[in-house]
């Protein structure tokens, strides 16, 4: 069974990094703090029961999906909310607070799409790991270099994420199913509207 703490650890420093930012330019509206904190715990709870039977890798699975979606909806309405202030709100804005939140953002939308990607490449690790005959999303180099004694963890998801984030492709690994591309086109989106508007913003204001 595949290893669940790597992409577990690193969603919950991001939960503990958004909840420390100021209010206002928080990530986490206060209303959704407390259901998004439960969500984690029952994931946590269903992480460590998964290697016990199906059900509890079933219901893990849709704790994360649940989760996923959330994190991403309030990562689009959180850029959102950060062009309005940084196009409406005019002087009232400040330099520091505005980067650490676009960053955050930027390391959220990094570890939110390597979670994705960790989840849905041929159904998932424990799929993977099984070597089912489920096609896959992306298309790795070192599958094809290493036929049946390679399979991606969770940090190769992260390093194409981050390729992503940077460079607005893959670069070591091709998308293949039309929802990996669409996953992609989101994760640039989001991206690349963080760093022009928000990022060079907040450094051309900073104190």
């Amino acid at each position: 069974m595949a290893s669940r703490w790597p992409p577990i650890v690193a969603l919950g420093s991001l939960f503990i990094l958004a909840a420390l930012l100021p209010e206002r330019y928080g990530l986490l509206p206060p209303w959704v703090k407390f259901p998004m904190w439960v969500l984690l715990a029952v994931l946590l709870a269903t992480s460590v029961l998964a290697g016990h039977g199906i059900r509890a890798r079933r219901t893990e699975r849709s704790v994360s999906l649940v989760l996923l979606t959330l994190m991403t909806g309030l990562m689009v309405a959180a850029l959102v909310r950060l062009v309005y202030l940084v196009f409406r709100a005019g002087s009232e804005v400040r330099g520091i607070p505005l980067l650490s939140t676009a960053i955050t953002l930027w390391l959220t939308n990094l570890v939110v799409f390597a979670l994705w990607y960790w989840l849905i490449d041929r159904g998932g690790p424990d799929q993977r790991l099984a070597a089912t005959s489920i096609d896959p999303d992306f298309l790795f180099p070192q599958a094809s270099a290493l036929p049946g004694r390679w399979t991606p963890g969770f940090f190769d998801y992260v390093f194409v994420a981050f390729n992503i984030s940077v460079a607005f492709s893959p670069c070591d690994c091709a998308p293949i199913s039309s929802r990996a591309k669409a996953f992609m086109m989101v994760q640039s989106g989001i991206s690349l509207v963080n760093i022009v508007m928000v990022i060079a913003r907040a450094v051309n204001i900073m104190d």
